[in-house]
């Protein structure tokens, strides 16, 4: 083992006194000179990376060190080898004509340092033109090496340095853009990226500029920074805004209503602190409350012996009609007075009648919770139906998925109102329809004996997609729900419910024409269908193309169900009008801000830069002084928008709204013309497509909130010429301008599908507002364009999630169990109430003429 380490030992030796003899020996230029690269392989390294760092007075030491030095002239000169030029020669010539540019000469390494001075207009730090033994040069720009072959100016002059080529590049330099890099202040203090390096530009300022490494450095004419450089400032202002965005919400209090899987975790456990807190003071409020209680049976309740009892219940009988009187005629407190009173004279809770009302009241209650109306009833204080009752109602009909000729009649008795045909005006009828993300579960039901959680679109549906997708069925995710719209009345009843794993155009073609055909065969009239702007409705509504006119905007086909009556009816397709305000409004928000994905321009810029001001200006305006100010509603939340607050409808009301123009115009934010332009559109048009009822425009004070009673209506022409027309005239406008492409010229307007939402809803609305309001036995009725909107839908998924309690996330069952139970409760329960006036209105509607006792379906008690 020993001998074989001493013959490798003497091995590498001998090897390093060969190499030491022939270096010794007569030289050339690859051997001896080891400290400069040989002269077919330039190293890709030069200039060192220290050179990058060196000031001004060390380049200039460094050279006047290196001019001194005696040439060292090749003894022999290899066939092909050029001699090199004299640098000299070179660095005077060129001098002369560049005098803002020095040249230092390093002779013992046959190198040419060219420096430019520093300028204001074009800070460089160093360019090099390095001249090697055999005349070739290679360019280095803030110590990268330059190809030459993406470059045409340079790419073309000769390999062989000479006082016209160098003078060449030193023009083409001087003129050269150069790539700026990333220089932005805010980015420079974040963490410098893995693929970013640091480069020292103006060095009279010491300013760093991150580049990336690839940076081409030199660039094309109009452009001021390289590509690599662009997607690297890119991915630090997308890093940049998610640290903002998470400084700004970590430590912020949620707010009250946030869902849980919108916060972070510092919010959650603040969030558990509050809800901690919360509870230890309700706790304590009951502690006292019940010892109010305890002290106020010891000292002043008296006990109420059997003859007390029927002597105040004679007393209530006795005064009944003054207490009746108390209360307005067909009131719900009379009634739950009336109600109280026979409940208590009953002999029993088998002799207990139960009006219809009061059961779709339990029914609510009970569905918002359950604890709560249990506690309610056996707190012993008022006297309410059993929850073995109700069920009796609630389970009268199982619907199922798809299509029930239960559910049909149920509908069609809601709409006749206890008369023997549908009236006129409760004929007119639309369908709305969405789809609700569930839980995915499936569901033995003893009752159909079927497992109940797969995709069912119906039979003829169910079996393509059998065929497709082979015989295993899939589990459904979403539920797709349609929903019947009364024109002229108050009706929002859910008709059906689908399971699906993502339902097609093709799917809802059939789905929707065979409700239409349903509902014609019941007597009603079939106008329109809503729905929000997903891929899949787009498509459904782009299936009645007129083959004839591709081009043609598509808003309405022939309903040819209608045909049964004897006269065909057009039905109207319209894009629910709150998704298209929210569409709009993030389209601006992307304007200028946020992804920067869009530039709105209209002759004017149309930017979310000018609503960042406007924020500006209230904010100073709020520390100035406390006192009343205008657009008071607008908060932090209406400008800096999340994914949750983008689905919020109030936030894009109050931010596309009059007041806000007005704030504009208030405060004077510059350039923001067009934007109020726009802002003062979308107001309108959302307030001629929400009238809800027929008395908001006089308190609100606005006249486009006043019900449509007249097919010559002036808002009609304003939404045909004046709204179309800014959106042609906008159109136009991107059109005639020049410099840029289609695809520049598309992120210049709304996206495709808001501009053709908004289209089709305002001529859909107009032509039925127009045909509807001329009917001849319709005369003297109002109508509310709300009605084309998809609201109680929402409203509707809504309480199905409430009906779970804790569990927002329903399955197919639970799904069917609510829609069952709102059903029973009639279409007011489908309704969001925010005033009392307005939940006395919504539960028991005041119709003249109209009993409220119709009975509601029970079911039968078994018998043995």
């Amino acid at each position: 083992m020993g001998r074989k380490k001493r013959l490798s030992h003497r091995k590498s030796k001998g090897k390093q006194s060969k190499v030491a003899n022939e270096s010794s020996g007569p030289s050339t230029v690859s051997l001896t000179m080891p400290s400069v690269p040989p002269t077919d392989t330039l190293s890709e390294q030069e200039p060192s990376p220290s050179a990058d760092n060196k000031t001004d007075s060390d380049v200039d030491a460094s050279m006047q060190m290196a001019t001194p030095l005696k040439p060292l002239v090749p003894t022999s000169i290899s066939p092909g080898f050029h001699p090199v030029p004299n640098l000299d020669t070179i660095a005077d010539e060129v001098l002369q004509q560049f005098p803002m540019w020095r040249i230092g000469i390093n002779h013992s390494l046959y190198r040419l340092h060219v420096q430019e001075k520093f300028t204001e207009q074009q800070p460089i730090s160093i360019s090099h033109v390095i001249a090697t033994v055999n005349g070739s040069w290679r360019l280095w720009i803030w110590g990268h090496l330059i190809n030459r072959d993406g470059i045409p100016d340079l790419q073309l002059l000769p390999d062989t340095l000479d006082v016209t080529t160098l003078q060449r590049i030193l023009s083409y330099l001087e003129t050269a853009p150069l790539c700026k890099g990333v220089c932005d202040d805010q980015l420079l203090q974040m963490a410098t990226p893995k693929n970013a390096i640091v480069k020292l530009v103006d060095r009279s300022k010491d300013t760093p500029v991150l580049r990336g490494e690839k940076c081409s450095i030199l660039l094309r004419e109009g452009m001021d920074l390289c590509t690599n450089c662009k997607s690297l400032r890119h991915q630090m202002l997308i890093t940049a805004k998610k640290e903002k965005r998470k400084s700004i919400t970590i430590y912020q209090p949620p707010a009250k209503h946030t869902p849980n899987v919108a916060l972070s975790s510092p919010q959650k456990l603040m969030k558990l602190a509050t809800l901690a807190r919360e509870k230890e003071v309700e706790a304590r409020r009951v502690r006292q409350l019940k010892g109010y209680i305890s002290k106020f049976n010891k000292s002043d309740a008296i006990a109420i012996d059997e003859d007390l009892d029927v002597d105040l219940i004679t007393i209530m009988e006795s005064e009944k009609e003054k207490v009746l009187n108390a209360f307005p005629k067909d009131s719900f407190q009379q009634l739950f007075w009336q109600q109280q009173m026979e409940a208590s004279t009953a002999s029993g809770p088998q002799q207990r009648r139960w009006h219809p009302l009061l059961i779709k009241w339990c029914l609510n209650l009970r569905m918002i919770s359950s604890a709560a109306y249990h506690n309610l009833r056996t707190s012993g204080m008022i006297i309410l139906p059993s929850e073995r009752t109700l069920r009796d109602y609630s389970s009268v009909i199982k619907s199922g998925d798809g299509f029930n000729m239960d559910v049909l009649q149920q509908l069609y008795d809601e709409a006749r109102m206890e008369q023997d045909d549908i009236p006129c005006q409760r004929k007119f009828v639309g369908i709305a329809f969405d789809e609700i993300y569930i839980k995915s579960d499936l569901v033995y039901d003893k009752n159909t004996s079927r497992i109940i959680g797969f995709v069912n679109l119906g039979a003829v549906d169910q079996q393509l997609i059998t065929l497709e997708k082979g015989s295993t069925p899939a589990i459904a995710t979403r539920v797709l729900t349609v929903m019947v719209r009364g024109i002229f009345f108050k009706l929002n009843f859910p008709l059906a419910n689908f399971p699906t794993s993502g339902v097609t155009c093709v799917n809802l073609f059939e789905i929707l024409w065979q409700a239409v055909e349903l509902l014609e065969r019941s007597d009603f009239t079939v106008v329109f269908q809503t729905a929000d702007g997903s891929s899949p409705n787009r498509r459904y509504f782009n299936m009645h193309q007129d083959p004839s006119n591709l081009h043609q905007l598509v808003h309405k086909a022939i309903n040819p169900y209608s045909a049964i009556k004897g006269k065909l009816v057009l039905n109207y397709f319209f894009s629910d009008a709150p998704h298209l305000l929210k569409t709009a409004r993030n389209n601006l928000s992307n304007s200028g801000s946020h992804t920067f994905s869009r530039q709105l321009w209209n002759g004017m810029a149309i930017s979310w830069k000018h609503l960042l001001q406007l924020e500006e200006a209230l904010m100073h305006c709020s520390k100035q002084s406390a006192g009343l100010h205008i657009a008071y509603k607008l908060k932090r939340e209406h400008f800096h928008l999340t994914s949750f607050s983008k689905m919020r409808v109030s936030l894009a009301v109050q931010i596309l709204s009059r007041s806000t123009c007005e704030a504009l115009q208030y405060y004077a934010i510059p350039g923001s013309a067009g934007t109020q332009t726009f802002l003062l559109f979308m107001d309108r048009f959302f307030d001629m497509l929400n009238v809800r009822s027929k008395d908001e425009w006089i308190h609100k004070k606005k006249d486009d909130l006043k019900p449509y009673t007249s097919p010559n209506d002036s808002r009609l022409t304003w939404l045909e010429d004046a709204f179309l027309g800014y959106l042609d005239a906008w159109k136009v406008a991107i059109s005639e301008r020049t410099g840029y492409t289609k695809a520049e010229k598309a992120l210049m307007m709304l996206s495709h599908e808001t501009q053709v939402g908004l289209r089709m809803t305002v001529l859909s609305f107009v032509a039925v507002v127009k045909e509807r309001l001329q009917h001849p036995e319709l005369q003297g009725h109002y109508l509310l364009s709300e009605r084309f909107s998809q609201d109680p839908l929402e409203n509707f998924f809504g309480k199905v999630r409430q009906a779970g309690g804790r569990n927002t996330n329903p399955s197919v069952i639970r799904m069917q169990e609510a829609t069952d139970l709102l059903r029973l409760q009639a279409s007011a329960t489908l309704d969001e109430v925010r005033s009392e006036s307005r939940l006395k209105k919504r539960l028991f509607p005041q119709q003249p003429g109209v009993s409220q006792s119709v009975p509601l379906p029970k079911r039968p008690k078994k018998t043995n």
